[in-house]
Order: C-alpha cells, then sequence, then structure tokens
C-alpha cells in the first residue's frame, strides 16, 4: 500500500476546510449501534450486508478524522488514501485487514463475490476493536 504523503501528492487526497467530521463521526456510530442491534440476525445469507454496513461504519469513522485534519479523498484510489492516513495510528496488521476488508467488501459489491459468515463475524469483532482506537 501507498503512503499517506504519496496518495495527497498524487492529488487523491486534498486540503479541504469545510470540516464534516461531527456529522460523518455520528452517522458511523448510528451503523455501529445498527449492527450492535442486530447482530443476532446474522447469517450466510446476508452476510454480505453485514460485512458491507461494518465497512461504512469503518470508512465513515476514517472520512470523520481525515476531515478533522483538514483533508478529503476522492477518485481512483481515495479508499486507499484514507486507510493510509492511519499508517502512524495503527499497526500495520490491522492497516493489512481494512486493506482486505476493502477488497472483499468490493467484490461483494461490484462483482457480486459472496461473503461468509464466518468471514462477517471476523470483520465485526475487528470493528469493535478498531473502532475503540479511532474514536
Amino acid at each position: 500500500m501507498k503512503s499517506f504523503k504519496d496518495y495527497l501528492e498524487g492529488g487523491v487526497v486534498k486540503r479541504r476546510f469545510d470540516n464534516k467530521s461531527k456529522a460523518l463521526k455520528e452517522e458511523s456510530m448510528n451503523k455501529f449501534f445498527f449492527l450492535e442491534q442486530t447482530a443476532a440476525l446474522l447469517s450466510e445469507q446476508n452476510a454480505n450486508t453485514f460485512v458491507e454496513l461494518t465497512y461504512d461504519a469503518i470508512m465513515l469513522l476514517l472520512r470523520a478524522k481525515l476531515s478533522e485534519a483538514g483533508y478529503k479523498a476522492q477518485g481512483l484510489g481515495a479508499h486507499e488514501a484514507e486507510i493510509a492516513f492511519f499508517e502512524d495510528a495503527l499497526e500495520k496488521k490491522e492497516l493489512a485487514m481494512l486493506d482486505k476488508l476493502r477488497y472483499y467488501r468490493n467484490g461483494s459489491v461490484y462483482y457480486g463475490e459472496k461473503l461468509t459468515e464466518g468471514y462477517a463475524k471476523k470483520v465485526i469483532a475487528f470493528a469493535k476493536e478498531i473502532k475503540e482506537k479511532l474514536v
């Protein structure tokens, strides 16, 4: 994965001064709350939905922190850039897990790949851990 500086220099990340961090964080917390309330409903049939929702909750939290710092990522590579922003705050294995989650969620959303209930449980557990570091 490229460094955050590479994305900034490449134009994927731009300086931004309309701080939307509060609204993004609030929406992220709403998604996390919904996940907690519906976790017992997780099954093979809806594993993709849970993974996508968990990914969205994490990414909104990442975007809130990015916005708070005065940045916005957009275009090709934006999701990778948002993850790279945390290269100093998160462990390499956590960054790798976020990138893997991005990859599998992309496969689910754009190519109809089926994710398993086991993977969804792993993603949800990871999200709970990482949420505490990002809030």
